[in-house]
């Protein structure tokens, strides 16, 4: 179910959307019996997330209560936790707790971790994208160069991200001499759901 819920199947975004109102921010919490293994934690907080579909419904509070359970074991479940910090401030990225976020996101994409580096890609976009410039190609070279080695490795998520800020280049339509540098789309074929599995 966990790698099936980015093709957007209706029975399988059904099910996970049902099994949300049971497994809930209250019910782990209260979980004095440990019945959920780190790994599922894990991976139901990254469903959660609602990275892997838009039409998952994103449960950050659900999200966060899985990896802060786990984040004394699972360390990366730090990166997690910054990264929905990032997704609910309304501060500026150069506020002293949003930077500090972005820095452990860093420190882990260093490490290797594919979705940090995805989560920086995104940050970066959202930053870049403020900057109108007709000498500025669509997309920063420096997102291209973040957003690279996760598209190399099939992740979804990140194949289906650059599609998108693709999509938002060409539909701008302004004419603008930078839209020569808008790069070719990403076959979706190229989508390998292992790179989903990074327990």
């Amino acid at each position: 179910m966990y790698k099936e819920s980015c093709f957007n199947k209706p029975p399988v975004i059904d099910t996970v959307n049902s099994i949300q109102l049971g497994i809930t921010k209250t019910e782990i919490e209260e979980d004095a019996l440990s019945r959920y293994s780190n790994e599922f934690l894990y991976y139901w907080g990254m469903i959660c997330l609602g990275e892997q579909s838009h039409f998952i419904y994103r449960n950050l509070s659900t999200s966060k209560a899985c990896f802060s359970k786990i984040k004394s074991e699972v360390h990366k479940a730090r990166s997690r936790l910054a990264y929905i910090r990032l997704l609910e401030t309304k501060e500026p990225n150069n506020e002293a707790k949003n930077v500090k976020c972005i820095e452990t996101l860093r420190k882990w994409a260093g490490k290797g971790d594919v979705f940090s580096r995805i989560a920086l890609t995104k940050i970066s976009y959202g930053m870049s994208s403020k900057i109108d410039s007709v000498d500025e190609p669509a997309i920063s070279n420096h997102v291209q160069a973040l957003i690279k080695p996760p598209c190399q490795v099939g992740h979804p998520v990140a194949i289906r991200f650059f599609n998108s800020v693709i999509e938002d280049a060409v539909n701008s339509g302004d004419g603008k001499s930078y839209k020569s540098f808008i790069p070719k789309y990403l076959d979706e074929c190229n989508i390998d759901t292992n790179a989903l599995y990074d327990f």
